[in-house]
């Protein structure tokens, strides 16, 4: 076993399911939070609109990004790298609106 595979951070497919999860949910928490202290004078207003949108998004988009990330996952065997947990394309994606709420913050 190559040095390399030994400091790999493997996991079971429902580990890397709870890390899925949990991952997501705290940026949509975080994100929320963020949302909701832009403007505190409509907050409320945006608040409500964020959610509607927000929920709207998860529908159309999340959920069918959900399933297939699940189902990639249980399709891995145990033991694969918790990193893997996404594919690239998903960790580009997670790069690509990292920089953008950047440059839409400044």
């Amino acid at each position: 076993m190559s040095w390399l595979a030994r400091l790999k951070p493997g996991a079971s497919a429902g580990t890397n399911l709870l890390v899925a999860a949990v991952m997501w949910s705290f940026i949509g928490l975080y994100l929320m939070v963020r949302g909701y202290l832009l403007d505190e004078t409509h907050s409320v207003i945006f608040l409500l609109i964020g959610l509607g949108l927000g929920t709207v998004k998860a529908f159309l988009v999340i959920e069918r990004a959900a399933r297939k990330n699940i189902a990639r996952i249980m399709a891995r065997p145990d033991g694969m790298c918790v990193g893997g947990v996404y594919s690239w394309g998903m960790w580009g994606l997670v790069i690509c609106m990292m920089l953008g709420g950047r440059l839409l913050r400044n």
